[in-house]
């Protein structure tokens, strides 16, 4: 066999596999980025988190009571949304190469938190907890994409720091404070 007919070999092998991989991927279960937990599968096909019911038409629809953002207790990520529908009691956070702005926001203790996220680059980035105890709370965000979390704001007084987990994004200035008081 020749160099060219196995760079074809390789070539035609990788492409399978990727295949492959999509219909995989495309008949199983899906985590949705950024997010922990399990998913199911919904009528639509849609990945869900487990527990939540959601009709993709609500998701882009004019009321904001619809947004999928799970509970307090089980915190999960809304699918994208535009920027008009982040209810006007939620905590905005935008984030872009280098910097969350605000770097800081605060919480009382126990607080059901909306938080809103939006990547204003053109980079996907996430939002992160480095305490484990608040690992549940997180949500990522495509380029120029917006979405929500809902979660239960520690009882415990302090300073939480959370950031950016994609890409090394931490290391370059991507991290912040939630203070609980």
């Amino acid at each position: 066999m020749n160099n060219k007919s196995l760079i074809f070999w390789i070539i035609g092998g990788a492409a399978a596999g990727i295949i492959v991989v999509v219909i995989v991927l495309s008949k199983g279960v899906v985590l949705p980025f950024g997010s922990i937990g399990s998913t199911s599968r919904n009528a639509e096909n849609s990945a869900v988190p487990a527990g939540v019911s959601y009709n993709p038409a609500d998701a882009y629809s004019t009321s904001t009571d619809k947004i999928v953002t799970g509970t307090p207790e089980a915190p999960s990520q809304s699918l994208p949304i535009s920027k008009e529908k982040i209810p006007d009691t939620a905590i905005k956070l935008s984030i872009r190469k280098g910097s969350f702005n605000p770097a800081s926001f605060t919480v009382s203790k126990g607080q059901t938190v909306v938080l809103s996220l939006t990547s204003t680059d053109t980079h996907g980035h996430s939002f992160v907890f480095v305490d484990p105890s608040l690992a549940s709370a997180n949500v990522g965000v495509g380029p120029n994409e917006t979405r929500i979390i809902t979660f239960t704001a520690p009882g415990s007084s302090g300073s939480y720091k959370f950031q950016c987990n994609t890409f090394g994004d931490a290391a370059r200035g991507e991290v912040g404070t939630m203070i609980v008081k």
